[in-house]
């Protein structure tokens, strides 16, 4: 059987240098992009990005239509969107070509997917003779949402410390939906469970993944052979050198208390002391709300 990996997250946990390192295989095809965000689209109302060409007059939707004219990747998105047996024919037509043995989607959203959305891609997969592989990769939850903030002030052209630390003190105080959400390790594990089994899901950490016995681990769940990787390459990397006050680090904490208990339970045999140094020392404390801080002016 041709193997289609979905990538269900989470962000800011490797999964650009995951699918570069399968896509740049020469027995790989994953199409036009990384993140197709099909699935999400269709089964989350607020993580629709296609809403623009549904919603306002014919006379409007005409226009905007027109537009991704410009925007091929979009266009081409958006029929997947409208109609998804389109979605899974095109990558059951990349495996059809000689060679390619392996297809996939790596959309971090997915992780907020439910067990039912789960089992019906693995159903139309399934009936076009295609196995299904899921990789979920997980990265200290309070080093993920610094990275994120990070990720979008670099988007804004404005990373520098000060923006920094006021953006990680708005994040704390409002715990933006979409943070919340992507930071839920939890759903993203039992909505797994519930479609899989965990047994029959790849679940790996952002901290080891950069390492040949990760890699090989990884070649050997998709059952195709192992091709040394470049391990000195990193993409979208958000590494901070700014001294974060303790008083947001014993924020994040709190907030992300219950998702470093989760995970210790659900993997006792992971040292999680040392493979999340900085969520092991601020979630200690349990999970009660941390105290109000208000961003500076």
């Amino acid at each position: 059987m041709k193997t289609f990996v979905l990538g269900v997250g989470a962000q800011k946990a490797g999964t650009t240098w995951l699918h570069a390192y399968l896509n740049a295989r020469s027995d790989a095809n994953f199409g036009f992009c990384k993140e197709y965000h099909i699935h999400d689209a269709r089964t989350i109302e607020r993580l629709n990005p296609f809403r623009p060409y549904e919603e306002g007059s014919w006379l409007g939707r005409r226009w905007r239509e027109a537009a991704l004219l410009a925007k091929p990747r979009t266009r081409r998105r958006l029929a997947f969107y409208r109609h998804p047996e389109r979605y899974y024919d095109y990558f059951q037509s990349l495996l059809s070509r000689p060679g390619i043995a392996i297809t996939g989607d790596i959309t971090p959203a997915y992780g907020q997917l439910s067990t039912a959305d789960l089992r019906q891609i693995q159903a139309e997969l399934e009936a076009r003779a295609l196995r299904l592989r899921t990789i979920f990769l997980m990265r200290d939850p309070i080093e993920r949402i610094i990275s994120s903030v990070r990720m979008n002030l670099r988007k804004k052209e404005s990373l520098v410390p000060e923006q920094e630390i006021e953006a990680l003190q708005r994040t704390v105080s409002r715990r933006p939906r979409g943070i919340e959400a992507r930071s839920d390790y939890r759903h993203t594990l039992e909505a797994l469970d519930g479609a899989f089994g965990l047994q029959g899901v790849y679940v790996g950490f952002y901290e080891s993944l950069f390492r040949e016995d990760t890699i090989r681990s990884i070649c050997q769940y998709l059952e195709i052979p192992y091709i040394e990787a470049d391990f000195q390459t990193r993409l979208n990397v958000s590494a901070t050198t700014t001294e974060i006050p303790e008083e947001v680090l014993r924020a994040l904490g709190a907030w992300q208390s219950g998702t470093w208990h989760y995970c210790r339970e659900q993997f006792p045999s992971v040292d999680f002391d040392t493979l999340w140094p900085t969520a092991s020392r601020w979630c200690q404390s349990g999970t009660q709300e941390p105290a109000p801080i208000s961003p500076t002016a």
